[in-house]
């Protein structure tokens, strides 16, 4: 799983995820899942925070993920493969209730990544 959610804290019942390849060489991600705290009372690992009454409740929220592929087909660079993505985490109400909260603004990530298959 990606970054911010760990299992077993977490449910996530369902999402999509959708591949596209417009081209041989090119390649395009879409996904979408959203996500709760498997017990209201637990802690959402690795953030430090937890509500112990419960009363935050348990959505953590919506998680949108775009990416891009590209395999060079230069003899040169046979070997490498290129990513770029984004993630965007819509937050619930979790993080406007939960005590020593930051707030319930919403995340951005970004990556870049280079592979060299051998």
């Amino acid at each position: 799983m990606f970054g911010p959610f760990f299992l077993p804290t977490f449910f996530s019942p369902a999402g999509f995820r959708m591949n596209l390849t417009p081209v041989p060489n090119v390649r395009l991600m879409m996904s979408h899942r959203a996500y709760w705290l498997a017990d209201k009372r637990g802690a959402f690992v690795g953030s430090g925070l937890q509500d112990p009454t419960g009363r935050a409740g348990s959505f953590l929220g919506h998680m949108l993920d775009v990416s891009i592929g590209w395999d060079p087909q230069w003899s040169f660079l046979k070997r490498v493969s290129f990513d770029i993505g984004f993630s965007h985490i819509f937050k619930g109400n979790y993080f406007d209730k939960v005590p020593n909260s930051p707030g319930g603004k919403d995340t951005n990530y970004g990556y870049t990544m280079a592979t060299i298959k051998f």
